[in-house]
């Protein structure tokens, strides 16, 4: 079986609500406690992840993952990223040095990636998510969906698993 890597958001937990259901389901699990700050999280996922791995990343954990995808592209199986944090609702609520790396981010050619949008998020902007989707080198390989639910997607947790399942085949 593959590894599966969880990268949890802001004000997440590794093993919180999402982090819990995927160590229940995957025996090769590993989910990092992250930082506040991106450089740290990137740096934790450098460390972190050493082989190649699905990497589910959520809010702010999905900016990390792409991060550690640009940098280390060879050591990801697959994307699923679960309300990213690529824009705010609320543009003061992101420092420009996030929006700096935002701005910089694409998805390195070869890898599959499935994003899960919150229709109600109160905290992302989901045309910022659109606009980071429509800028994918290679656009067959992203899958865009978005469910009725708010940022945390915890009504959506088996459609999470869905999409993991189909990055692990």
């Amino acid at each position: 079986m593959k590894p599966l890597v969880f990268l949890h958001g802001l004000e997440g937990k590794p093993m919180g609500h999402k982090g819990g259901f995927l160590a229940s389901r995957y025996s090769e699990f590993i989910a990092p406690a992250l930082e506040p700050d991106l450089d740290l999280r990137l740096e934790v996922a450098l460390e972190t992840i050493t082989e190649p791995s699905v990497i589910v990343g959520s809010s702010l954990g999905a900016l990390t993952a792409l991060m550690f995808t640009q940098v280390k592209p060879d050591l990801v199986l697959g994307l699923v990223l679960m309300a990213p944090a690529l824009g705010a609702l609320d543009p003061s609520r992101m420092p420009s040095k996030v929006l700096q790396k935002i701005a910089a981010l694409e998805l390195p050619e070869g890898i599959t990636c499935k994003v899960l949008g919150a229709s109600q998020d109160e905290l992302v902007d989901p045309q910022a998510i659109r606009r980071w989707v429509n800028r994918a080198p290679q656009p067959e390989l992203v899958q865009l969906e978005f469910v009725e639910d708010n940022h945390g997607l915890g009504k959506h947790l088996e459609h999470m698993n869905k999409l993991i399942q189909q990055l692990m085949e």
